[in-house]
């Protein structure tokens, strides 16, 4: 089996557009191959306690976070889950539990960040040593960034998890891109609907229109 290019699929579910501004509140990531799009290892999913000051904003909107952003976390059950992991509310009352505020969010996302790191180099270390040393690619490879737009969250990485950062090859493979190709020159829907705003979900959906594209792409190119 000859060598070949890793890619971290991975998404975040966030508090704002701006990574000065807001925080990260969910992560999940997966791994393939780039030749073939075929899963490596296991999935990668956590919650971010964003601290209490974060989870009464989610809970009782009162402006600190955007009506726009908290709906939407309202509606994919982001918010619920929150909650329920890290403080308890009821109607009118600040939610209990939880770090205290911005110090607290990122003392627990470095500990996120460090059982990332730990599960990409696992991940990736075994699939550059699986089959008896035929390797899948070399142990030292960076994996490219992918998803539905991972400039978003690769300034989310930059910003808020440079250890992550500096694992990553500075390419993107941005299944966005891919879809407004397929239907602007060639016409053809990668179907699929719109991503759901959780950050497992987003992921198993980025990777599917990539596979979409890709059997486009060989049908054709077989035809």
């Amino acid at each position: 089996m000859t060598d070949r290019q890793p890619i971290l699929w991975l998404d975040l579910e966030t508090t704002d557009l701006d990574p000065t501004h807001g925080r990260i509140v969910e992560i999940a990531a997966a791994i393939t191959d780039a030749e073939t799009l075929t899963y490596v290892g296991d999935a990668y999913h956590q919650l971010v306690d964003p601290g209490r000051d974060i989870l009464t904003a989610l809970a009782e909107p009162h402006g600190r976070v955007d009506p726009a952003i908290v709906a939407m976390h309202h509606q994919s059950g982001l918010t619920t889950d929150l909650i329920n992991q890290f403080g308890a509310t009821a109607p009118g009352t600040p939610v209990a539990g939880g770090g205290g505020g911005l110090l607290a969010y990122f003392d627990g996302l470095a500990a996120v960040e460090t059982s990332l790191c730990r599960w990409l180099e696992r991940n990736l270390e075994g699939a550059a040593h699986q089959g008896g040393g035929l390797a899948w690619w070399p142990a030292d490879r960076l994996p490219w960034l992918g998803g539905s737009g991972p400039h978003f969250d690769r300034r989310w990485i930059d910003e808020h998890m440079p250890a992550l950062g500096g694992r990553l090859h500075y390419r993107n493979f941005d299944v966005s891109t891919l879809r407004r190709a397929f239907d602007r020159w060639a016409g053809a829907d990668l179907a699929g609907g719109a991503p759901p705003h959780r950050a497992g979900s987003d992921v198993v959906w980025a990777i599917e229109q990539a596979r979409a594209a890709r059997r486009l792409l060989t049908d054709g190119a077989a035809g």
